[in-house]
């Protein structure tokens, strides 16, 4: 059984603000026309996703380093501090989708599985977790610190792997050990 748990604090992309922050200056018209746009865009993809803004504290920044000016950064929790982040583009273009700060043995969302609930559901991606209010190990892949601290809920654990290729082999690796998570 896994021990104490902990994850170091880290810094979030340059000039990243909550969202509401954004959204105060986007509805006051107190952004230039280029910010405006963005956050006009990251909004359309919220929704395109069937995500409310408000239903977890998405971030942004305007900052051009790896584009998270066209990135919606999602920050991750451990006990209230941040300890990484995803930025997942929401604009169309042929850049990498998300750059990604995480560190191993983390799962997302688990500042939120505070409440008395029968089930968690475990998520690869962090979107489908906000979604569901469950729980994402960030990939197709689990480890053993991911597995103890899900199972550490004492929750009957419902896996929802993505319809793709990688989440086929999470699948497969899931039905071939019959006590992964017990």
């Amino acid at each position: 059984m896994i021990g104490f748990v902990t994850f170091n604090k880290k810094n979030l992309p340059k000039n990243a603000h909550k969202l509401d922050v954004w959204l105060e200056k986007y509805v006051s018209n107190d952004l230039t026309e280029p910010q405006w746009k963005k956050i006009d865009g990251l909004l359309k993809y919220l929704e395109g996703r069937g995500i409310d803004p408000t239903w977890y504290d998405f971030m942004y920044s305007p900052d051009f380093y790896f584009n998270f000016d066209q990135r919606v950064i999602v920050p991750f929790y451990w006990r209230g501090d941040v300890v990484g982040y995803t930025g997942r583009l929401f604009e169309n273009a042929e850049k990498i989708k998300y750059v990604t700060e995480v560190q191993p043995g983390y799962v997302f969302n688990m500042d939120a599985q505070n409440w008395d609930r029968k089930f968690v559901i475990v998520t690869e991606g962090p979107f489908d977790a906000i979604t569901t209010s469950g729980v994402s190990i960030l990939g197709s892949e689990i480890n053993d610190t991911q597995r103890e601290l899900i199972e550490g809920l004492n929750r009957q654990i419902i896996v929802v792997p993505d319809r793709d290729k990688p989440g086929e082999k999470l699948n497969e690796i899931l039905c071939s050990k019959d006590e992964f998570f017990n």
